[in-house]
């Protein structure tokens, strides 16, 4: 290789690095596959696109720890619902264990008549005002009297304690020691609700890398060998993007493989078969350039290696369409 061409090979090899800073740290990426997703034509299709981007539906991710004992299961489920509750990753942490936290209660609160299934208007007439409070001073005698005491004077109808009542009743999965299980009791369910959005990628690989290293690191103290198992629109939304990624990175290392080899020319040496017989000095044989960029047919013949022009006598081989003084 000569001085030239080692120059060139250091240019093209600067610019293809430099092209590649550029495209990894200069140019935004941006990880929301929810910018593929239609905007809606009508306003009840953008209201289901708006809670399919960010609604509560798009950052619930089921759970399931799979082990044949339930005894460990249940350890497991109620230490791994303890360390989530904690992360400010996740707003919810659902595994059976009923604990209303004050801001969960508050909420509940301020939007008890909006859920409450019996409200009308005649329930804040004064009769049946004066019907609700014998009922809240009959309350106040039972157990659940410290719970039912703070909201008495702002919830005269009991709207609060409707609304728990009604919820008592749903059909809600199986449990043991507290906790939420399948049928067979081989597998502890939680159900964990995001800070991010379902399709915010980069931010549900965060939440979902921190759920395993709190299963692993629980996993070590217990020295079991669990399954953890996950599923919901983040975890499709994550895996889908890795396949992109994986899919994305192959294509391009192998379409720049291809370029490279495209763009630099091979050089090559041919001896024609009268230099070969005659043992003429391979120091003034043609030196042949393919040139790809040209027609297939077409072949660039550069002089010798010491700059003398090939002997005029000798032919190139058959099949070869270029002149014998080096023009192609």
């Amino acid at each position: 290789m000569t001085r030239a061409q080692r120059v060139r090979l250091f240019v093209f090899g600067g610019l293809l690095c430099l092209g590649v800073w550029y495209a990894i740290a200069q140019i935004p990426i941006h990880a929301d596959l929810a910018d593929l997703l239609p905007k809606g034509a009508t306003e009840t299709q953008q209201i289901l696109m708006r809670e399919i981007r960010a609604g509560l539906a798009g950052r619930l991710t089921l759970v399931a720890i799979e082990d044949p004992d339930p005894d460990r299961l249940a350890t497991i489920s109620l230490q791994l619902g303890d360390r989530l509750r904690g992360n400010e990753l996740f707003d919810y942490v659902g595994n059976g264990r009923q604990q209303w936290t004050p801001r969960e209660r508050d909420v509940l609160f301020q939007a008890r008549y909006l859920l409450s299934p019996d409200i009308r208007p005649e329930i804040f007439e004064a009769p049946a005002l004066r019907m609700a409070l014998e009922q809240r001073l009959d309350e106040l005698r039972s157990p659940l009297a410290p719970m039912l005491k703070p909201y008495l004077q702002s919830d005269p109808t009991g709207e609060l304690t409707k609304i728990l009542k009604s919820w008592a009743g749903w059909s809600a999965p199986a449990k043991y020691k507290d906790v939420w299980f399948s049928g067979d009791l081989k597998r502890a369910l939680l159900v964990v609700e995001t800070k991010a959005a379902g399709f915010d990628t980069d931010a549900q690989a965060a939440a979902q890398r921190t759920l395993s290293a709190e299963f692993e690191s629980i996993q070590r103290d217990l020295q079991g060998h669990s399954r953890l198992v996950m599923s919901g629109p983040g975890v499709i939304a994550v895996n889908v993007q890795q396949m992109i990624e994986a899919e994305a990175w192959r294509l391009s290392i192998i379409a720049a493989g291809v370029i490279v080899l495209f763009l630099y020319p091979r050089r090559l040496e041919h001896h024609s078969p009268d230099q070969r017989r005659a043992g003429r000095d391979v120091r003034g044989s043609r030196t042949v350039w393919l040139c790809p960029w040209h027609h297939p047919r077409l072949r660039c013949h550069a002089a010798g290696s010491r700059g003398r022009l090939p002997d005029p006598s000798i032919q190139p081989p058959d099949g070869q369409e270029a002149s014998a003084n080096g023009h192609a």
